[in-house]
């Protein structure tokens, strides 16, 4: 069943608000069995709410609105909907006794133009808002289903939660939901990554495959429509071989909303071991990914931010001389700071990182040069890479890179073949294997 969604709102169009609800909506209809095709955003104006309704006819027959519902002349919804179906609207006495209840037990008096509010078209079913006033509604004409939401998405949710997706569940039976697998990978751009599997994409079926980009990272969505989970997992289990395959150096995990540094965090945990950090270029952004994650603290120690180059003499104990000869931008000065890190911290392993994040090079380096320090029980290494981006997408990048190394150090797998650290490097020695990343 084809699936369209309409949101009003001229807010939408002059970028003051984001459009969350789509977002919403896409994925709870994806479950429910609907496929969505089409989203449009109009303005409050009577005549293109109604010209994209006769657009989406053409293309869906359910057609979710949002927005535009409120007391305000501007809140045009209900009445575009209503000459564009040639229905009537009512007043529903219950929901504006409701209103004016409401409205009274705040100890306000309820204003006339708040009336609109409880105004249904003509053989709708009505859907309460428990958080706001403005009634929703579902109406069955011409064919199609047209189902009328409020805009705050503190509304919007759960209207559709408790109401809209039971009546759309009995409306239309017998629906396949979208189920959706997130492979996530690190170390690989998405070009690079998409030449590995280009022939499972041009020559997808049931499932399908889509590749994204995330903040330095590539995630790919299988996804298929199945009855029940179990058929979910036997229709995605053989692509998903297939992808890891080819890919596996690069994953680290699997989910929507996974990220490097809770994987990272569980494998420290099932291990027992604990993390210091020591970062220059990136100040701070490395802790940061890792303590925003749940138990953080189970595991993660502590960390030094020698930002300028003499403070890494002068509180990590690096040589002078060294630094001087060797560059703050370094695989010497890399592994140097993770080693004392992990002695002054006390803690299993250290990550350190150094770059030339930009605008302008540093010691020397070209922007987007970098260095991953690790020290770890079985010994230190340094990990070279050539970054590209901004500023910020530089140090973002290297720090999830800086994560995803420690993972595979930890579940005692190498970098890629294609890159990360000469494990047999001296710290004294400028570690080779520069990529791209």
């Amino acid at each position: 069943m084809r699936a369209a969604i309409l949101t009003v709102g001229t807010e939408l169009l002059v970028g003051h608000v984001v459009n969350t609800n789509a977002t919403f909506l896409t994925a709870a209809l994806n479950e429910l069995g609907f496929d969505v095709y089409f989203q449009l955003v109009v303005g409050d104006n009577r005549v293109r709410i109604r010209e994209a309704l006769s657009f989406l006819e053409e293309r869906a027959e359910l057609i979710v609105l949002t927005g535009g519902l409120g007391p305000t002349d501007d809140d045009l919804t209900r009445d575009a909907v209503a000459e564009h179906l040639g229905l009537g609207l009512k007043e529903d006495e219950v929901w504006l006794a409701k209103i004016e209840s409401r409205k009274e037990s705040r100890g306000q008096t309820p204003l006339p133009q708040e009336g609109r509010q409880a105004l249904l078209l003509e053989g709708a079913t009505p859907f309460p808002n428990e958080v706001g006033l403005a009634l929703g509604m579902a109406v069955r004409a011409r064919g199609h289903t047209y189902v009328l939401l409020p805009g705050p998405p503190g509304e919007l949710v759960p209207m559709f939660e408790r109401h809209v997706a039971p009546y759309l569940r009995e409306t239309f039976p017998g629906g396949r939901p979208l189920v959706s697998r997130y492979l996530r990978f690190l170390g690989l751009e998405e070009g690079a990554l998409f030449a590995r599997i280009e022939d499972l994409i041009r020559e997808q079926g049931d499932p399908t495959i889509a590749p994204y980009t995330e903040e330095g990272e590539v995630i790919l969505r299988l996804a298929t429509r199945a009855a029940t989970p179990e058929e979910a997992r036997e229709k995605l289990a053989p692509l998903e071989r297939a992808v890891l395959e080819r890919l596996g150096p690069y994953f680290y995990g699997e989910g929507k909303d996974t990220t490097v540094a809770r994987v990272l965090l569980d494998e420290l945990v099932a291990r027992g071991a604990t993390l210091v950090t020591a970062e220059s270029c990136t100040g701070g952004e490395l802790a940061s990914r890792f303590v925003a994650e749940a138990g953080a603290s189970k595991v993660y120690l502590g960390g030094f931010i020698p930002y300028a180059t003499d403070r890494k003499a002068a509180w990590l104990g690096l040589s002078p001389r060294k630094l001087a000869e060797e560059g703050a931008v370094s695989a010497w000065t890399a592994v140097e700071l993770a080693r004392a890190a992990r002695r002054l911290g006390g803690s299993t392993y250290a990550l350190s990182t150094t770059c030339a994040a930009g605008p302008a090079p540093a010691d020397g380096k070209p922007v987007g040069t970098a260095f991953v320090g690790l020290s770890a029980p079985d010994g230190d290494r340094a990990y070279a890479l050539r970054l590209c981006g901004s500023r910020g997408h530089v140090r973002v990048r290297l720090a999830k890179l800086a994560l995803f190394f420690l993972l595979r150090a930890v579940r005692g797998e190498d970098a890629p073949a294609d890159g990360g650290p000469d494990r047999g490097q001296s710290a004294d020695e400028e570690a080779g294997g520069e990529r791209d990343a």
